[in-house]
């Protein structure tokens, strides 16, 4: 190395010093994962600084291409610790939920039979407060298969299996895991699906999650006594269907964010309502993963419609 490209060498490693990330800390413990990727992001600003600002006495072309080297070894670092976060993330949410779904599950089971009457008779009384027990399991599991899901989406990790799946038999049974919600707020439901429609190239569990996601919120934001339309048809090579209701409505600002991570709008008529800010979110992802689309119309005061186009079953996978 010539004396120039020392004296270059040795300001860069001068001026890289200034980001030390221990800065003679007096803990011996390794540092987390954030503190690594704060450090690297500070090298990386450094960096950049110093490419557009080199010392005039030792610019050349050696330390343009020097520094440049160290950028996409900062930059590379960078992701790798990104996805290390993302993954311990991922990895700390799937075992708390893990920890939790059997008790709640349990809970919610046997809340279940003394609200039935399993185990003798209940009074009135008793009863509401099993139900209150009840609901609120159920939240619970909610949420946790919401926190599952968005972690698994984050790290990349969420798989779908793929394989002939008919709408009307996933709506039908969407609608059976909602009868209790949709009966105890005296929605009416219509349904008007073709018998004939052909198969969607779709998870079916996924798929049913889409639909039972959306039937729950037509009827959670729906007054009682109101109606909920389900209308699914073919055309072109997709499978269409919409969810209408006759709900509270979406104001144009709350539309603007509503597909997005843990969004709840400030309305008081849905805040009273329980939600984690995650179902849409998760549910426009596994629509377009699925290579669809979904869109939402709304107004105030007069309800909302949101509909999905998924491809159909291709021609030469029909037996």
């Amino acid at each position: 190395m010539s004396g120039s490209e020392t004296a270059n060498y040795e300001w860069l490693s001068g001026t890289l010093q200034e980001c030390s990330m221990n800065k003679k800390s007096n803990s011996s413990s390794p540092p987390s994962s954030e503190a690594m990727l704060t450090h690297m992001r500070a090298v990386r600003e450094t960096l950049l600084q110093a490419a557009q600002e080199p010392p005039s006495n030792n610019s050349n072309e050696w330390l343009t291409e020097q520094i440049q080297e160290w950028i996409e070894m900062v930059e590379a670092l960078d992701r790798q610790y990104v996805a290390h976060i993302q993954q311990e993330k991922a990895d700390f949410v799937s075992y708390v939920a893990h920890e939790l779904r059997t008790p709640i599950t349990s809970i919610r089971g046997y809340a279940d039979m003394l609200a039935g009457g399993m185990m003798g008779p209940v009074a009135p009384e008793q009863v509401a407060f099993l139900q209150t027990i009840i609901r609120n399991a159920e939240r619970l599991q909610i949420l946790i298969a919401d926190l599952q899901d968005f972690t698994k989406i984050e790290a990349h990790r969420l798989q779908l299996e793929r394989k002939p799946t008919p709408i009307t038999e996933v709506i039908q049974s969407a609608l059976r895991a909602m009868q209790k919600q949709i009966a105890e707020r005296d929605h009416q439901v219509i349904v008007d699906v073709a018998d004939d429609l052909p198969s969607t190239m779709t998870d079916p569990n996924r798929l049913r999650q889409i639909v039972t996601e959306l039937v729950r919120n037509a009827s959670k934001y729906t007054p009682s006594g109101g109606e909920i339309h389900i209308r699914a048809w073919q055309e072109d090579e997709h499978i269409h269907c919409a969810i209408r209701d006759t709900g509270i409505g979406i104001s144009p600002e709350d539309q603007a964010a509503l597909f997005t991570p843990f969004f709840r709008s400030e309305s008081p008529a849905v805040r009273e309502m329980p939600g984690t800010g995650l179902g849409l979110y998760i549910v426009k992802y596994l629509v377009e993963r699925h290579g669809g689309t979904l869109t939402l119309e709304s107004q105030v005061g007069q309800g909302t419609t949101v509909t999905f186009r998924l491809p159909i079953v291709p021609p030469e996978l029909i037996t």
